[in-house]
Formats: structure tokens, sequence, C-alpha cells
């Protein structure tokens, strides 16, 4: 299936290939190009609605296609502009292009009209509306399309229009014929009728053929002619194909779950299907047969051949069958499980297999005997009546009389799983793959392990063959153990990718293996004469058994059975292309691959998109690259690895050389060169004048950071000076007497207690007042203890009116912030706030953490319910203070200061609090930057 992701629920209605091998889809949501990776939108300003139908393409590889709005499109260069838009007259529900022989597009709708290659238009002399039929070329070049329910042609050649009649043998219904050619000779088919006629292409004759019901005669159909075929679509789902119309012999429905929109040959012979919400089926080699019926419908599990009773199957009923000519037989009963082990070997009369119980068949009287028991993985025969069987529990003999009787012997020292077996008949050695790796057997019995450069061997396969033993593994490649005991290690390499061997047998002199990577054949100089995958149409690369009769092959895979004549197996002789589809700059596609880039010393990222277009051999290509000028070697990539990049180039010339290679067929070289340019530094003019700006430069330098260096210092003055003032204003002369003052009451009163305790907050107050003062930072909750120490002194003198609440919701306590920066606003909620309030006066402080873009944030809002800042200006007034309020003066100092040092936005902003349009209070909201210790 190809695009099945990208159309699923898109219905396709064409198909074509370019020159460059790139796939071009019509269908009700536009166009689409396929280069062999992505899907890419082609957009066409003019057009009306989106399906698109009728693509052709000329000889310079411009394509045409129409619409259902009767617009003619051109693609060229990707592309699409309308070109010609069919007139009143000239419209028709079915519209047809073809690309004359010299290049011109003849487009048939109720008229015939050709668009040659300066755009002019000729129109046929035919006067009212026709209905044509599908054109079809002649083999002398003549052009000619069936007119509807009439006993004529239009024939087009060379620009010219004439009307030619049609001989006919018997009449013709009131539709149209389709003409296509089969094998070289010229057929009609009735539409309405499915009558098969032969065309005389000369005499313009048709001639019916013996009428045969090989249609259905109601359904609608419709006809595609390609590959040497006709292929026969219907209404409903599924495609017929006519391979011998003379016969009229049809194959069976194909594909019945799919609605058939189209059938198109590509360039490599592959046959596309395209569907209707489900993508376009790929068929890649019609040569190949689908996979084998076999009886009752019975599912392959097993495969071996016999030179007597041909090839041998083991069903998934546990049955053993074999087959010769087109003959089943059956030879065992149901088994308790698959059949999947069956072992057959030339001059031997018996067949061991495995259906749940390990079983030898004797060919000459058709006994069945069960001669041991274990799950079967391999067998071997020494050719003197003994059989080695590998079995999950370890390693039997097998001795047989010639008769009845079968001597089990267990092998005590191979007592683990065992996974394959071998022997060598002249010397009579055993090699058994293990779990423990590769062991050998000698005819005395003597066990020995294999080690190939200090390391066991896992083998998957064992192969005697000319006295060598061929051992297949999954991680070291093909090993050859030659009779002197010497091990040589061979790697097939498949698509530049060393792969692995799961079985592996011996015809004449070429080798046959199963891999990872499909089918191979192996010629006797180790080279990959075939492989046979999914770019045959196999549902996977994995092949899990094969055999060989006289004349066929036979695959077994996951999809079932294959039966290939020998005479396919040919050399893969496809010759590739490669393209660079594009090169990007640091991310920007560059417009023209033709010319020299040329690029400057920012333009470092360098970005090549290759592209092979190909469905069949995708699987099988390799991508070798080289960038000379920063390598010497040439890298290697899978055909999906399609994107080389370059991150950090150096200055300098370069040519990106790419070519494509399929099994040693290698494409012609594509190449992009380009140039880097050094920087401005790196030229002679550039160094000169460095020198000259450096030394200015220095001198510049030299004078900027000593007038940073005073800045600094006048604002290092500034800082200290503002933290002298806030010592100032935390313990200026009003706040002290007061608190003093407070005390002395105390005292007076006889409360030793209280006054004690007062004495002490108020030593501690001076204290860390004068401590912090000498810190940039200090922990948040000291700035917190500080404050709620001021505020138990001013409470004293407040007496019972003040009420104050601290909240610092869950603060983390590893913050750190400028010290002594929350006081001064409290003590101006205070003084200027709250001591003019009569009753109740309350003092809100709460702290939040907020995460912003630049850092997180301290919010500190300070609420009081005092008289509001116009009442308390006006008091100041009054009483004619002559100070300014040490919050709006020095604390704004003191922020701009910090916020240059910190480089954080220290801030504050006030707001007066209203009820009922009269003041009730003042909140201060500070912005403060912190710091962690952790």
């Amino acid at each position: 299936m190809l695009g099945e992701e990208q159309f699923e629920g898109v219905q396709i209605y064409n198909i074509i290939q370019d020159q460059q091998s790139n796939y071009w889809f019509a269908t009700d949501e536009g166009i689409f190009k396929h280069d062999g990776y992505d899907y890419t939108r082609i957009d066409c300003p003019d057009l009306v609605g989106r399906s698109v139908f009728g693509f052709v393409i000329n000889s310079s590889g411009t394509i045409y296609c129409h619409t259902l709005n009767h617009q003619i499109l051109q693609i060229k260069d990707d592309r699409c502009e309308v070109i010609y838009e069919l007139a009143e007259s000239e419209r028709s529900s079915d519209i047809h292009l073809y690309v004359t022989p010299e290049d011109e597009l003849l487009v048939l709708g109720c008229k015939a009209l050709i668009i040659d290659t300066t755009g002019q238009v000729q129109r046929s002399p035919l006067p009212g509306k026709h209905y044509f039929g599908q054109p079809f070329l002649t083999q002398d070049g003549r052009i000619i399309a069936h007119l509807s329910s009439q006993d004529s042609l239009l024939e087009v050649h060379k620009g010219k229009f004439e009307y030619v009649p049609l001989t006919l043998k018997s009449p013709l219904s009131e539709v149209l014929v389709t003409f296509f050619r089969v094998n070289g000779e010229t057929y009609a088919i009735d539409i309405r009728t499915r009558t098969l006629y032969t065309f005389d292409e000369t005499r313009h004759a048709l001639s019916p053929l013996p009428s045969k019901s090989f249609l259905p005669p109601s359904e609608p159909l419709r006809f595609y002619p390609a590959n040497d075929k006709l292929w026969i679509a219907t209404s409903s789902s599924g495609m017929m194909l006519l391979s011998q119309p003379r016969t009229q012999q049809m194959a069976e429905l194909m594909y019945p779950q799919y609605f058939i929109s189209y059938v198109y040959e590509d360039r490599e012979g592959n046959m596309l299907l395209s569907t209707f919400d489900h993508g376009v089926i790929v068929i890649p080699d019609m040569q190949i047969p689908d996979v084998m019926a076999m009886p009752d419908g019975q599912k392959v599990m097993g495969l071996s051949r016999d030179s007597d009773l041909g090839m041998l199957f083991g069903t998934d009923r546990g049955q053993l069958l074999s087959l010769q000519g087109n003959v089943f037989s059956q030879h065992s009963d149901v088994g308790t499980k698959p059949l999947e082990s069956i072992f057959a070997w030339e001059g031997c009369p018996l067949i061991i297999f495995d259906d749940g119980r390990i079983k030898a068949y004797h060919k000459p009287t058709n006994r069945i005997q069960v001669i041991a028991s274990g799950s079967l993985k391999d067998a071997t025969y020494d050719g003197r009546n003994a059989f080695y069987l590998a079995l999950n529990i370890g390693l039997v003999r097998i001795n047989w009389d010639g008769n009845h009787d079968f001597k089990v012997q267990i092998i005590d020292s191979l007592q683990m799983r065992t996974y394959t077996v071998e022997i060598d008949r002249a010397s009579q050695m055993v090699y058994i793959a293990t779990a423990d790796g590769l062991k050998m057997r000698d005819s005395t019995g003597k066990l020995q392990t294999i080690t190939w450069e200090g390391s066991r061997i896992f083998a998957t396969d064992l192969v005697s063959h000319n006295g060598k033993i061929y051992i297949a593994t999954r991680s070291q490649g093909l090993l050859i153990l030659d009779p002197d005991g010497q091990i040589r290690q061979f790697n097939l390499r498949i698509a530049g990718q060393a792969t692995e061997i799961s079985k592996l047998e011996f015809v004449g002199d070429r080798a046959y293996a199963t891999t990872t990577a499909g089918f191979v054949v192996i010629g006797r100089d180790g080279q990959i004469e075939t492989l046979l995958n999914k770019a045959n149409g196999f549902s996977s690369n994995k092949i899990r058994n094969f055999a060989w009769d006289q004349k066929h092959l036979y695959l077994l895979h996951p999809r079932g059975l294959q039966m290939l004549q020998g005479a396919q197996l040919v050399n893969n002789d496809f010759l590739p292309k490669v393209a660079i589809n594009s090169v990007s700059v640091n991310d920007v596609p560059v417009l023209n691959l033709l010319e020299h880039g040329r690029f400057d010393h920012t333009q470092r990222k360098i970005r090549f998109r290759l592209s092979s277009p190909t469905l069949r051999h995708r699987e099988n290509i390799v991508y070798r690259y080289k960038l000379t000028g920063y390598e010497n070697t040439w890298s290697t990539a899978s055909y999906h690895d399609n994107l080389v990049v370059y991150n950090a180039l150096a200055p300098g010339d370069y040519n990106f050389q790419v070519l494509a290679e399929n099994h040693g067929n290698v494409s012609a070289i594509s190449s992009y060169a380009f140039t880097i340019s050094a920087p401005l530094y790196a030229r002679p003019w550039f160094i000169a004048l460095a020198v000259l700006v450096v030394a200015a430069g220095t001198v510049l330098i030299y004078q900027r950071q000593l007038a940073i260096q005073r800045r600094r210092t006048r604002i290092l003055n500034e800082l200290n000076l503002s933290k002298l003032i806030a010592i100032q204003s935390q313990m200026n002369p009003h706040f002290i007497f007061n608190a003093l003052n407070s005390i002395q009451d105390l005292v007076l009163k006889g409360d030793v207690e209280n006054s004690y305790s007062y004495i002490t907050k108020f030593s501690n107050l001076v204290r860390s007042t004068l401590q912090f003062s000498e810190r940039d930072l200090i922990d948040f909750e000291h700035e917190i203890k500080l404050l709620e120490v001021y505020l138990s002194l001013e409470k004293l003198r407040f007496k019972k009116e003040l009420e104050y609440e601290i909240d610092v919701d869950e603060i983390d306590s590893d913050l750190q912030i400028p010290p002594l920066l929350i006081q001064p606003f409290v003590e101006n909620a205070l003084i200027h706030g709250l001591l003019h309030v009569e009753g109740p006066k309350r003092l809100t402080i709460t702290f939040e953490l907020e995460e912003r873009p630049e850092g997180e944030v301290l919010l500190c809002v300070v609420t009081d319910n005092g008289i509001g800042r116009a009442q308390a200006r006006v008091i100041r007034e009054r009483q004619r203070l002559e100070h300014e309020s040490f919050s709006g003066k020095a604390i704004r100092n003191r922020f701009e200061i910090l916020s240059d040092v910190y480089q954080g936005q220290f801030g504050y902003h006030y707001e007066d609090l209203m009820h009922e349009n009269r003041p009730a209070g003042t909140r201060v909201t500070l912005q403060i930057p912190i710091r962690r210790r952790f």
C-alpha cells in the first residue's frame, strides 16, 4: 500500500509519474506530489473546486489535467495554472485528455480541440455536440476516438482532424467502444453489451469475437488498458483482469474489499491501483503468483522436499501433506500441534516430523512410528541408518535397524536446549548449536566447544558442504569452518548493511539463504545474484522457510506459501537514479541548485535532502555520499535515511557528491558545490584595522572602566547613606522617646515583669537594627522578627487600641531580602494613618511569593484603617511639619539604588481605601526581588 495514511478518506482519481520518477495524484482534495518520501500538495490559484482528473504528460515533462468545472490545468516546474476553460458548447460530463505525438494537447469534450505548444486552440469542424470515447494511439501514430452511437471515428494526426467510417460486421449498441492492445493485437469492447472485437487499424474494421458471458451483464464497468492487459473495475469494489481477449478467460475478482478507481503502470513495471479512501495498491511484480491455496483451507507451517514424494508440507492442523504436479496427498492424521519441523534426505526412506510427537514416516510402507518425545528443532542423517535430533531437552541419537526398531540414545553430555545439528558424513563429526554455544562431538563421543576470536558461537543454522561446515550466526555473520579447524568470516551485506542468515542451503554451485532482508541467491563469487523481498510483493522481508524442487522455489512467509519459477530468479539489474532534492542553509532553502552556492561565515549548517524515486527497490537501495573539503571517505545511508546534515562547517570550498547503489548497480553522481566565505576577522586588511581598533579601544575601555568604578562607588555611597537614613528612621527620637516613656509608665505602675520584658525587646531592637545595617541581605525570618518587636513596642504606646497581624503564608525560610525595607512603611501607617483614628486601630501585613519571568518576587502588603493620605496631608500642613515623611523621600531613593545594585525591580505603590465614598484607610504594596540561600 502506498499513501494509505496520507490518503485516508481521500478519493484518488488518477495517477501519473513524471520524468524524475515522482508520482502525482489527482484527488477530490486537489493535486499531490510524492517524491518517494513526502507528499506535497500543489496549489493552483485559479482552481474552481478541488476535484482533479485525467493526468497526461508530454515529452518535456509538462502535466495536464482537468476539473469538473471544465478547467484545463497545466503543471510545470511544480507550479499549477489554468490554461484554458471550456466554452459552453465544448463542455461535457466526461472529458478526455491526450498528448499527441507532436506534444500537443488533445481535449475531447462535446467538441474536439487541440491546444498546441504555443497555447493556440484549434477546434474540429464537426458540427453539433458529441460524446467521444477514450482516445487510442494506433501503431502508425494516429489518435482515434469513437463517436457515441455512430459508425465513425474521430482521427487526429499531425494537428489535423478527420472523420473516418468504422467498418462493422455486426451492429454496435448505442454507446461507446473502448480500444485496447494486448500482446501487440488491437481489440475493442462495447461498453454496454461487453462484446469483444478485434480491430483492424488499417481498415478501421471491427470483427466480433465469439460471444461469451465473461463479464457481469448489468453492473457498470470501467476499463483500463495497462501492462498489455485490460483491467476491468466494477462499480462496487474489486478488479478483474483480461489477459487473453480471444479466449475471454477472466482472472477471478481481485481486491474485493477496495473500490478501484484507476490503474497505472509506472516506469519500473509496478502496477498502481488507486482506491477511494485507502491509498494506492502496489503490485511490484505481475509474474510472481499469489500464495498457494491448500486443501481444506489449511495453513502451511512447515516445508521440506523429498526426492520421492515431492514437496512436503506441514499444516496448522498437524498433518503431513505432499505435492507432486498439482496433486496433494495426505500422509498423516491430525496432530496435537501445528507441524513445523519436517526432515527428509536423499536416499533415506524415512521422513522425520513433529506433530506433537516425534514420528518417522516410512515411505515404502506408509507406516508411521513414534520414535522420541520432546520438541524437534532440527535433524540430520549420517547415511548409515542413524539420525541425530536436536530437541528442546538435548541431543538424541536414533539408531534404526531398517525395519521397525528404533533405539533412542540420549547424549548425556548434551542435556541442554539444542537448536540445530549437522553431521559431516566423511568424518562423522557432529556439530550442535546449543544454548551454551556451538559444540562438536567426534566419532568417539568426545565433546568440544568451538569458539571464534575467543567468543562462543551461537548458530542459527549449520550446513555441511564440500567438506566445510557453514555456520550461520546472529551477530558474527556467516562463519566457515575448514577441515583443518580454521574459521573464516563472511559478511553478507544487503543495502550496505550486514544481514543475519537464518537458513542456508546449497544447490549446485550456488547458496540460497533466508535473511533479515529477504531471500537471497549467492553466487560462487560470494555476490548476491538475486534478492526477493517486499520489493517483489511479499508482505514482509521475513522468509520463514524455503525448499527447491527441480523447477520451482517454494517460499514460506507470513502471508503464506508462494511458488516461483526458477526462471524468475534473475539478476537484479535495476540501475537507480539519485537527485539532490533540496539544499538548506541554516534551515533556509537554497532556491537555485544549479549555481555554485556562496554563503557567509554564519551560514555553517548545511542540509541535503536526497531522493531516488522507486517503489520496487527502495528496500535495496543505499546512498553513498561524501563532502570533499570536509571528509575523504564515502559514508553510507539507507534509502529511508535521506537527510544529510553538516552542523558547523568551517569556511572553505566544498563539493557534496552522492550516488545511489542497488546491489552493485551504481547511479551517476549528483553533486552540489558551494563556498563558505571566511569572516572579516580572518582577512589581512581586517587584522591591521583590528590592531588600530584594539589600541583605541583599550584607551576607551580604560576610561569607561574608570567611569564605571566611579559610578559604582557613588552608588555604594548612596546605598550606605540610604541604610543610615533607614537606621535613623528605625531609631528616630520620637520612637525612642515614646518607647522609653511607655516603659517608664510601666515602671511607675510597678509592673516589673512587663517593664523588664519591654526593656529587653527595646534593647534587642536596637542591637538587631545596628547589626543588620551592616549586611546587604538578611534572612526573611529576621526581618519578620524585627517587625514583630517594633510593633509590640508601638502597641505599648497605643495601648489596647492597636491591633496588628503579620501573615507570612508559609513562605520558605531560605529567602533573603535587603534589610530595613518594610519598617518605614509600617511607621508611616502608624504615625500618619492610625494615630489620628478614634477607636480600634487595625494594621495588617501580608507576604506572598509570586513567580514572574524575571524571577521570584516577594509582595508585601501593608494595610491600615487610618484616616487616609489626604487627611494626613492636611494635618501635616496644619502642624507645619517641615520634614517630608521618610517613605516619601528617602525610601524612593533607596529603592532606585537597590534596583540598580541587585538588577531587580524594587518598587511600591499606594492605594486609598474607601467605604461609602469616605476614606477608610491606606494600602501600600511593596515589590521586593529575593535571593535564596540554597
